[in-house]
């Protein structure tokens, strides 16, 4: 590519991890909030697994109706528990997942 363009820079995963990928993480997360803010009910099912590793793992799904009357579902989140799965830490990860979504009185 240098040969076709001498100002070409090739971009790297590193780059793209720490740029690229959270501006996208960000936006995305962004648009849920406004969705989520707009209903008044929803549910969530929170998931928990362990990989062949044995890392655990927990994934918080909202489900609820939208404006056209059809079921939606969001994956908030999906985040590793390096600390012991224990009913305190699960809850206490999902504490702060629905916090930062404001739907914990929903």
């Amino acid at each position: 590519m240098k040969e076709c363009n001498i100002k070409w820079n090739p971009t790297s995963a590193k780059y793209l991890k720490r740029h690229t990928i959270a501006k996208f993480t960000e936006q995305a997360n962004k648009t849920i909030r406004e969705i989520l803010g707009a209903i008044d009910y929803l549910t969530l099912t929170v998931g928990g697994w362990s990989d062949r590793k044995c890392r655990s793992f927990l994934g918080i799904t909202c489900h609820f109706i939208n404006f056209k009357m059809q079921p939606a579902s969001y994956l908030i989140d999906f985040v590793r528990l390096k600390s012991p799965h224990t009913g305190e830490n699960i809850h206490q990860a999902t504490e702060c997942i629905i916090d930062r979504f404001n739907v914990k009185e929903k």
